[in-house]
């Protein structure tokens, strides 16, 4: 009786490990433009009720023949396979994320693949709640995913965008979920200053906090307020090779590609525009930030500001984006004190 009893207990325990280490996973898809579709999988669930947002749980093959038909009879149907993983990497309660493109022509891009979030949508579900929850979470999900600013961040996220998003991202329990959603949101955003702080805070470990501000630096208006960032990280040597990052970072600008005549005489039109000094500057500092720069450049940007303070800073912030720095000793004309140029040469003489 015994070994029998054994037996049984062995078989169950095998049931429940079985049970236990099944990978259950979800499918999520929206579309980039909210044109309402409906999804068949293996012929098996078909989803009647046309939404723009649709997630499918509990899905623990690593490929599914999907189909989806879209209520627009002018869009093609979709007949795809999609793979969830490969056998050899099983994942585990993970959101796979594809976005349902409309054109060119229908199709399906992956996007990301997310620790799963604890909230479940039924679906299809025609309570008006959920429509709205629903259009909420596509609003969202284009604010991280779709935004696809392009990499000078001529202009920073919208501040209804940037709360909505860090609304959700803050909202998410699942700490993996929170920041790989932060890390796709830094991605596909450009930030002010205050915006970038923000999303800095949001991340509780060291080591990914590290990793959002490495990629913070490519998308602010001015990368030469994240100099003091390193305040931000609690061990001496985060710090450390934050500080060595940001430096090695700066050097790098005048690699950058040089500004065109048009982007420049924009800016120079949208500088004298300008009545205030702060205003100026913000102009200046991004394009030091995102273009290299010729010191004759350099000087004509310098001579539409009114104060030596604000030259100052700004001659030491585009020497790192000048790509002839020999030659902004003869920016130093444009200075109206004596003292301030004496100051200013000695800062060029120690960086050469």
């Amino acid at each position: 009786m015994n070994n029998k009893y054994c037996i049984y207990l062995t078989i169950l325990f095998s049931v429940l490990f079985a049970f236990a280490s099944k990978a259950q996973n979800n499918l999520i898809f929206f579309t980039n433009n909210g044109a309402p579709f409906t999804v068949q999988i293996k012929n098996k669930f078909n989803y009647s009720v046309p939404q723009a947002d649709v997630k499918i749980t509990n899905l623990d093959s690593s490929r599914y023949k999907v189909k989806i038909q879209f209520t627009d009879s002018n869009l093609n149907p979709i007949d795809t396979t999609l793979a969830l993983f490969y056998p050899t990497k099983p994942i585990k309660n993970q959101d796979i994320i594809y976005l349902v493109n409309t054109l060119p022509k229908p199709s399906v891009r992956y996007l990301a693949t997310l620790p799963s979030s604890d909230v479940k949508l039924v679906i299809p579900e025609p309570d008006t709640s959920i429509q709205v929850k629903t259009r909420h979470e596509r609003t969202v999900q284009q604010i991280i995913f779709l935004n696809d600013t392009n990499s000078l961040c001529a202009s920073i996220i919208d501040s209804t965008s940037f709360a909505t998003a860090i609304q959700h991202i803050t909202s998410t329990v699942n700490a993996d979920r929170k920041i790989v959603l932060t890390e796709e949101f830094v991605k596909h955003n450009c930030f002010s200053s205050s915006q970038a702080s923000v999303i800095i805070e949001l991340i509780p470990f060291e080591v990914e906090k590290l990793k959002v501000m490495k990629a913070l630096l490519k998308k602010l208006d001015n990368v030469f307020v994240a100099s003091d960032w390193a305040d931000y990280l609690k061990y001496e040597a985060s710090q450390k090779i934050y500080r060595t990052y940001y430096d090695n970072y700066i050097k790098t600008l005048s690699l950058h590609t040089g500004v065109d005549s048009i982007e420049y005489s924009k800016k120079i039109i949208q500088i004298k525009s300008e009545t205030d000094e702060f205003r100026k500057s913000k102009i200046m500092f991004y394009l030091v930030s995102h273009y290299s720069l010729k010191a004759i450049q350099v000087k004509e940007l310098m001579s539409l500001l009114n104060h030596d303070k604000n030259k100052e800073s700004f001659i030491k912030a585009a020497y790192f984006a000048t790509t002839d720095k020999k030659d902004l000793y003869h920016c130093l004309s444009v200075i109206q004190f004596a003292e301030v140029q004496t100051r200013i040469k000695i800062w060029l003489d120690n960086q050469q």
